[in-house]
């Protein structure tokens, strides 16, 4: 993330911690989960700023944003 760059997003997140394995994980039975979730991927709500589903990821790394 670039810095000074502010997120404002309410997330839910499926793993006990950040590195979680997956099998730990209580991911919810959606099409929108694929295999390529991990313990830093989460649903999420964006009001602003370029959200994601953990702030040490890219904004492409495997997550749900419920109002993209």
């Amino acid at each position: 993330m670039i810095r000074g760059d502010h997120v404002y997003q309410v997330s839910i997140r499926f793993c006990p911690n950040g590195s979680s394995p997956p099998e730990d994980c209580t991911f919810p039975n959606r099409d929108w989960v694929d295999e390529n979730w991990d313990a830093k991927s989460a649903a999420f709500y964006c009001f602003s700023g370029p959200c994601r589903s953990h702030a040490d990821e890219e904004v492409t790394h495997a997550g749900y944003c419920l109002n993209c």
